[in-house]
């Protein structure tokens, strides 16, 4: 079988492997949408406008989060059959339609469903699609690869609420949302147009390593598509795999913890005295910072690997929130401590598929994400409400305290995650 080398230059995509780069970083900067990504302006927002409660909004961002256990079941089914390209275009139109149920409904019902809905649809299709991308065109550069992608998770957050905040006053919450949706489907279509599922269907090489022929890669890729037509991997086997429980459990808390610190942010600076706009402003202002921990992750990745990777990443987000409750008060330190938290955050967004990929490699990813992918969505998306719930009881600044200790709880799942693929199930020692 045709061995392909690691390449010198991680950042050595070719021109069609950056096509498939900017794909993912659309996915990743739709994939929570305006009433997710937005709830620093909505909860706010829409609590002025029409008295709604924050965990009453909350709530639906939870419930998105445990659809999201089925939808992603029903698109890792999916990719099998159609591909990964196929699926982002459908959840993209999918989305962009049930943009319009708060668009031409604005009533707390209204936004609850659609928040859940769009959430589940676009959690499933851009993990699922953009995760299998990276692992069919760069199953060894994969924290790159994923470390560029995520890149529109940090636009999204850092931009949303202040693009909301500008548009929403100006044109009205319909005119907004319908603007959102179009972009959406102009921006599927696209991707569907110009981006193929594999780089051999596009005359490319994985990794953009050209180190062996042309016939020597096809007939590994042959293989490949031979070989997971009867994979041992089934989803039974994989639930009876260690890997799968710690990369899904330990990867998911440690989003449960950064999403739900994020989303809430805003009102967590706000209870340290500042206002919302300086909330908002930072959040904007800070999404260079982001970019920097992104590819500062796919640089890392690439030497060290996954696991003690995302201890690192981790190690700094503790560091920056525990700044922010010594700090917090002064708007220097605040702004510095969030900026610590976010690259930590950024960070770690990358790391579940990287190491999902080093756990079963490039021919089982299809059968093993989606496994994992559902426990780490599972637990990443009650983040929202269990931040909400948790500061509502003992504050924000104890609150993040909390969070702390969880995260250095999450490290030592991380480590002892496996250090190389994991043996498929009929090749194992038999006693």
């Amino acid at each position: 079988m045709a061995e392909l080398k690691q390449s010198r230059n991680p950042w050595s995509f070719g021109r069609k492997g950056w096509g498939v780069a900017f794909a993912g970083i659309a996915c990743w900067y739709f994939w929570q949408g305006p009433l997710y990504a937005g709830s620093n302006f909505w909860f706010t927002g829409l609590n002025e406008m029409f008295g709604w409660e924050v965990t009453s909004m909350a709530a639906a961002l939870t419930i998105g989060g445990v659809a999201s256990v089925f939808t992603t079941a029903l698109f890792g089914g999916l990719v099998k059959k159609f591909g990964a390209v196929k699926i982002i275009f459908i959840g993209f139109i999918l989305a962009a339609l049930v943009d319009l149920i708060f668009a031409f409904a604005q009533t707390l019902w209204a936004y609850q469903v659609s928040a859940a809905i769009y959430f589940a649809i676009c959690m499933s299709y851009s993990a699922i699609g953009v995760g299998q991308l990276g692992a069919d065109w760069f199953p060894r550069k994969r924290g790159v690869y994923m470390g560029i992608a995520t890149v529109g998770m940090t636009a999204t957050t850092a931009t949303t609420p202040l693009l909301l905040s500008i548009f929403v006053p100006q044109f009205g919450i319909m005119a907004t949302l319908l603007f959102h949706s179009a972009l959406q489907i102009v921006i599927g279509f696209i991707i569907f147009a110009l981006v193929k599922n594999n780089p051999e269907d596009a005359g490319a090489y994985p990794d953009n390593d050209k180190s062996v022929s042309k016939e020597a890669l096809m007939k590994e890729f042959q293989e490949m598509e031979e070989y997971r037509k009867n994979s041992p991997w089934t989803t039974s086997a994989l639930l009876r795999e260690p890997a799968t429980w710690k990369i899904g459990i330990g990867w998911g808390l440690s989003m449960m913890v950064i999403v739900g610190t994020v989303q809430q942010l805003v009102n967590i600076l706000i209870s340290f005295g500042h206002d919302l706009t300086f909330g908002v402003t930072l959040m904007a202002v800070t999404w260079p910072v982001g970019v920097f921990g992104h590819a500062l992750t796919g640089a890392i990745d690439y030497k060290i690997g996954p696991r003690w990777t995302s201890a690192l990443a981790l190690i700094i987000a503790i560091i920056g929130s525990a700044l922010l409750n010594v700090v917090g008060t002064s708007p220097v330190g605040a702004g510095a401590a969030g900026g610590l938290f976010l690259v930590g955050a950024t960070m770690i967004t990358v790391e579940c598929p990287s190491m999902t990929t080093a756990a079963f490699g490039r021919r089982d990813f299809m059968n093993a994400w989606p496994v994992v992918s559902t426990i780490y969505q599972l637990l990443t998306n009650v983040g929202v409400l269990v931040i909400a719930v948790i500061a509502a009881a003992v504050g924000y600044s104890m609150d993040l305290w909390i969070m702390c200790g969880l995260m250095a709880i999450v490290i030592i799942i991380m480590l002892s995650a496996p250090k190389e693929q994991v043996t498929a199930p009929q090749l194992k020692a038999q006693p």
